[in-house]
């Protein structure tokens, strides 16, 4: 008996050695960045609201210092990692709020490390506990997208985009000309926003121009339309800007708001630049073209200007819901 009794407790021993044995764990063996995953219907989606976009989680070095940040949404929180280790099929992380001594503790488990599933779990100091499923980001392609209508959130401000660039079928654009957008072809469409501010571009094309439209509104806080008149390479010949923007008058507390349109010609010789400003009172008109003739003047740095609305073209198209 006593012989059974010993091989017993060591036996439990060494389970219990086993089950409570912490090893020191890599975090650059598992992705950098991952993607919060939503269940729907019994579904896991990738589901962006429309008033704070999805939940990304990157893990990063920096400055010989790993670093975890959760960002996609309003804000970013930034962490340093202090430790890592391993307990059984758990990675506990142990972390401070960047820059303070703040404290903050993660826990990583794989759910599916096939289909590139993992379980991210931390407990804020307010009580909250955030438990999601991430997928890493290169197979967030492999479950559906949803993004939530702009009009959930911010209700008839939505309406702004669309009824620039869908109900619009005559369009008439200062200098550049008239287009029929019924008899031209749409060849791709991106949304876009987070926050505030939403948007949409889109590009049309004939057989040797192209005409690319993006639409942001940011709700009451303002809007900017710019059209593109590209040649059949993508090259900007002409831009035609308007913007909307409020401005809070702190003697009357009331708002005013300002107008703007410009257009910048690259095709003239030299380069261009024509712009009208004007104030309104009414928030109802900002949507009217602004009653003043343009002034214009020689554009004084013809490439840097290019660059920088080549830079603004190219860069919507690779903006996403949750920036």
């Amino acid at each position: 008996m006593k012989l059974i009794g010993l091989i017993l407790f060591i036996t439990t021993l060494l389970i219990s050695c086993q089950e409570t044995h912490n090893e020191p764990f890599d975090l650059m063996t598992i992705p950098e960045n991952w993607v919060r995953l939503t269940e729907n219907d019994g579904n896991l989606i990738v589901y962006n609201s429309c008033d704070a976009g999805n939940l990304l989680l990157s893990i990063s070095n920096s400055d010989k210092k790993q670093e975890l940040l959760l960002h996609g949404q309003q804000e970013d929180y930034d962490f340093t990692i202090s430790n890592s280790r391993k307990l059984n099929d758990t990675v506990f992380i142990d972390a401070k709020w960047k820059g303070t001594d703040d404290k903050q503790s993660f826990k990583f488990i794989w759910t599916d490390k096939e289909s590139g599933l993992g379980r991210w779990i931390t407990a804020y100091s307010n009580g909250f506990t955030s438990d999601n499923i991430f997928v890493i980001s290169e197979k967030q392609n492999n479950f559906e997208r949803v993004d939530q209508p702009c009009r959930e959130c911010w209700g008839d401000e939505c309406d702004e985009i669309e009824n620039d660039t869908e109900q619009t079928d005559n369009l008439e654009i200062p200098v550049i000309g008239s287009f029929e957008l019924s008899k031209m072809k749409m060849d791709s469409l991106n949304k876009y926003g987070a926050g505030d501010c939403w948007g949409t571009i889109r590009r049309y094309s004939l057989p040797n121009v192209g005409l690319a439209i993006d639409s942001m509104t940011c709700g009451e806080y303002g809007f900017t339309y710019t059209y593109y008149l590209l040649s059949d390479k993508d090259f900007i010949q002409l831009v035609y800007t308007k913007k909307s923007e409020s401005i809070l008058d702190p003697e009357t507390s009331s708002y005013y708001y300002v107008q703007e349109e410009q257009v910048i010609d690259f095709n003239a010789d030299p380069a261009i630049s024509m712009t009208k400003i004007d104030t309104l009172t009414d928030y109802k008109l900002r949507e009217m073209p602004i009653n003043k003739d343009f002034s214009t003047e020689n554009l004084k740095d013809k490439q840097t200007t290019y660059e920088h609305f080549e830079m603004e073209y190219k860069g919507t198209w690779e903006m996403e819901i949750d920036y």
